[in-house]
């Protein structure tokens, strides 16, 4: 996208351009301006409770066409008024403001899809978490790794060496229903153990 904006707006630089957008294309530019802010809003929201990339990715995107709707209809307004240039350069800024947010959500998320651990913040939430089920005596060898959007959990827990394998089985299962309820956990594995 930034390459493409950049390049449009040298060549209407360079060719004395003047930007042409009519009245009912800048009322649909006004719509598409209003409804992209909503999901920036959204997203912000949402992030703000949790790390999620695809999140990031579409507020990211949704502040792009924010910026470039932005600037056609003051690209229109300019026009106008007399000063059609000034278009083409407010242009070079948002191309270069999308090239920046575009490579700082990569370097962002690269570690993510990569296979990032969990903050030990989070590591130790979801050990207390595991640990609040009742059955567990205790907890080891989390492992809580990121997959795209989703924390992959491996858990080891410790139960009485009394109780039966269905009764280690149960408790074994609720911690995997208990870790699997946080939004950002997804497939969970908890290994059972006598204590």
């Amino acid at each position: 996208l930034a390459a493409e904006v950049l390049r449009s707006a040298l060549s209407a630089l360079l060719g004395a351009a003047r930007p042409h957008l009519d009245w009912p294309a800048a009322g649909v530019f006004s719509a598409k301006v209003v409804f992209k802010t909503f999901i920036v809003i959204v997203c912000a929201r949402s992030l703000r409770r949790r790390r999620n990339a695809a999140l990031a990715a579409l507020r990211m995107d949704a502040r792009n066409d924010v910026l470039v709707g932005s600037l056609a209809l003051l690209g229109l307004i300019l026009e106008r008024v007399g000063l059609p240039r000034v278009d083409a350069i407010l242009a070079i800024g948002i191309a270069l403001y999308i090239a920046y947010a575009g490579l700082r959500l990569g370097r962002e998320n690269a570690s993510l899809l990569l296979g990032e651990s969990a903050t030990l913040e989070r590591q130790q939430e979801l050990t207390a978490l595991a640990a609040a089920v009742p059955g567990v005596r205790g907890t080891s060898a989390l492992l809580a790794v990121w997959r795209g959007s989703l924390l992959h959990v491996q858990l080891s827990i410790q139960v009485d060496p009394m109780l039966s394998l269905r009764e280690a089985h149960a408790i074994g299962h609720a911690v995997e229903t208990k870790l699997s309820a946080a939004p950002d956990v997804g497939p969970v594995v908890v290994h059972v153990e006598p204590q």
